[in-house]
Parts: structure tokens; C-alpha cells; sequence
């Protein structure tokens, strides 16, 4: 099985040294980069819920039986809101990752106010909650548009 593997690695796995990867960039040059990213830090009670979830798998009496579900949990968590037992949103006390992307938008905007952006989301609150942010750190002179969805491409891609 080892040897299978051996032979799998070696003939379909392309490794890059740093030497090749720059060799690489120069002869092909380096691919505007289309995205952003950016890091955070939690809030207290971010780290706090995240740390208790991390311990007993639970969060308010509400009990996780699978990895996948505690996944969820955080991602939850990071967007400072949680789905309690009822399904109902629960709003964090801050949104430090919410504030932060305010914070890049502004920066954008200032630089090309005609900018368009795409924001995806996981959760249908997501949606929500990031537009309530951006109304209240820009007002709704701007068009905003939140994907993922057929709807919210076509007015991204039409101007509408």
C-alpha cells in the first residue's frame, strides 16, 4: 500500500521550492489577487463562548453529539450571533469581524467609490446582520447586495 502511495505522489504531485516558485512567477508573472484577507480579534465574550464550547461541547444547555455541529457553533460565534435551541438569533454584545469589514469597505470606497464588492454568507442571519451594519456605517445611499444567490448576481453584474 506504501508503495502505491509512492507511486500515486510521484507521478501526479507538483511540488514548488521557493527558488521554483519564484522562477515560476517570473517566467508566467503573478495573478492579481482578487480577494481579501484579514484578521480580527474576538471579542471577550467570543473567546469566552469559544472557549466553553471548546470544554463540554454544550452552550447553553444545549448539547453538541457531533464535530460538524461545534463547527457550526463557532462559525456562528465569529459572526457574533448563535442560533439558540428555538432556532431564534441571538445577537452577540460586538461584532468585531463585522467592524472590521466595515472598516476595509471604508477604506475601498474612499479609493474607487464606484466599487463593487460581493459579500457571501453560511447563515441566512449573516445576511441579515451585515446589512443592518452596513446601513448603520454607511446609510442606504449605497446599493448593497449580499449573495449568495441568482438574484443578487444579476444586480451585481447588471448595475441595478
Amino acid at each position: 500500500m506504501l508503495d502505491r502511495f509512492k507511486e500515486i505522489v510521484n507521478k501526479y504531485l507538483i511540488t514548488l521550492s521557493g527558488t521554483d516558485y519564484e522562477e515560476h512567477t517570473n517566467a508566467v508573472g503573478v495573478r492579481e489577487q482578487r480577494r481579501i484577507i484579514e484578521y480580527y480579534e474576538p471579542s471577550a465574550q467570543q473567546k469566552k463562548l469559544t472557549a466553553e464550547l471548546y470544554k463540554s461541547w454544550a452552550l447553553f444547555d444545549e448539547e453538541y453529539d457531533y464535530s460538524m455541529q461545534v463547527f457550526q457553533k463557532l462559525q456562528q460565534l465569529t459572526g457574533g450571533f448563535y442560533y439558540n435551541i428555538n432556532k431564534e438569533v441571538i445577537l452577540l454584545e460586538s461584532n468585531p469581524k463585522l467592524d472590521r469589514a466595515c472598516d476595509i469597505f471604508e477604506q475601498l470606497f474612499a479609493e474607487e467609490p464606484a466599487r463593487k464588492l460581493i459579500l457571501w454568507y453560511y447563515f441566512e442571519a449573516e445576511r441579515t446582520i451585515v446589512y443592518d451594519g452596513l446601513v448603520a456605517r454607511f446609510g442606504t445611499n449605497m446599493d448593497i447586495v449580499i449573495g449568495p444567490d441568482s438574484e443578487a448576481l444579476e444586480q451585481f453584474y447588471t448595475d441595478q
